[in-house]
């Protein structure tokens, strides 16, 4: 359509530029990333959740995986954790704390103001956790 309707010249070339990259086809999934992420899930679904939370922090936290783990983890964390909203909660924090999890850095807004919906939903749910 740009042939068509752009007159040629350097417009013309800008425009066809710019929208090169919509040619590319989407990014083949990874059979060995895949496979990985499904055996993660498998065997996240049978921790106890103290011992979820521990691994999560730790995967989410690796420098190699900012930040495209945790945003990854992000849209069902509440959901892992209905059943002990404190784990949940302190996965939350760790995600947030940049100096503390290389993980961290780079989150989109969107996935630190979930994270601090789950944190701080966890702390108003449990008054034993205000008092900490």
């Amino acid at each position: 359509m740009i042939d068509d309707s752009v007159p040629a010249g350097p417009q013309r070339d800008l425009a066809l530029k710019l929208i090169a990259k919509l040619e590319r086809l989407p990014d083949v999934q990874d059979d060995t990333s895949a496979k990985t992420w499904s055996d993660l899930a498998e065997i996240s679904s049978h921790l106890p959740k103290a011992t979820l939370a521990k691994t999560l922090e730790r995967i989410g936290c690796a420098a190699d995986a900012a930040p495209y783990v945790i945003g990854g983890l992000v849209p069902d964390l509440a959901e892992r954790f209905r059943d002990g909203p404190a784990q949940g909660a302190e996965v939350a924090a760790a995600f947030l704390d940049e100096a503390k999890c290389a993980g961290a850095r780079g989150l989109s807004e969107e996935n630190k103001a979930k994270l601090r919906e789950i944190r701080d939903g966890a702390v108003r749910a449990s008054p034993s956790a205000v008092a900490r």
